[in-house]
This record gives C-alpha cells, sequence and structure tokens, in this order.
C-alpha cells in the first residue's frame, strides 16, 4: 500500500499508522516501501508509524527510479542507488533498513556495479 496523498489511492497519516500499528499488533513484521511510493511522502509516513517499534519491524525499501536529471539521476548505478537510499534514510528516519531492494533491471549498468553497491 502507498501510504499519502499522491495519484488515486491516498491513505492519510492517521489512517497509515492506524493501518501499521494494526499489521504489526496482529503479528506481522514486514513492511516494505519505496523511494517513489507518493512522491517519497509513503517512506515519511511509513517511518514515523514505526519510531517506537522500529526493533519489531523488518524494514525493506527500493531504489532504481527517476529521482533527478542526468545519468546519475536513476537506474541502478552505485551513485544513483547510494544516493537514492541516503534520501531514504533520511524520509524513513532511520539509520538502516534491513533489506534494500532494486525497484526494475537496469540495462544500462553492469550487474557487479550493481551488486557490489548492494
Amino acid at each position: 500500500m502507498n501510504f499519502g496523498s499522491v495519484g488515486l489511492a491516498s491513505c492519510d497519516e492517521t489512517e497509515a499508522t492506524r493501518i501499521i500499528n494494526a499489521f504489526l499488533d496482529a503479528g506481522h513484521n514486514v513492511i516494505d516501501t519505496a523511494d517513489i511510493y507518493s512522491g517519497g511522502q509513503s517512506e515519511q509516513i511509513v517511518g514515523r508509524a514505526i519510531s517506537a517499534r522500529r526493533d519489531e519491524v523488518v524494514l525493506a525499501t527500493k531504489g532504481h527510479m527517476p529521482a533527478g536529471p542526468g545519468p546519475n539521476g536513476r537506474g541502478s548505478s552505485r551513485v544513483h542507488l547510494t544516493r537514492a537510499l541516503d534520501a531514504s534514510l533520511s524520509r524513513l528516519g532511520t539509520d538502516y533498513v534491513d533489506l534494500y531492494q532494486v525497484h526494475q533491471p537496469d540495462d544500462e549498468t553492469p550487474i557487479e556495479e550493481t551488486m557490489a553497491t548492494l
């Protein structure tokens, strides 16, 4: 689910926090988001919602999609993924994620570069 107010499927922060707490209270623990969901709002909302329960969550996010101009503003290069992860950590309000994923294949970046970065 994308949390935030961008796009057709919107969910405000109060409702998102209620959903996340109910999910965690039911014994689930994996929350997967991405830097592009709701223009970054989803990561911000998830981060605030789990801040008091961070140790209960397996937190996953993704990078790859365009976040700026030029070749380093998108894709699965070392430069882009590193910058995207730093921005995600800031939005999530945490200093680590448990799983960092590439959002889609990148035919322009050598797989060795992507894997070494991850």
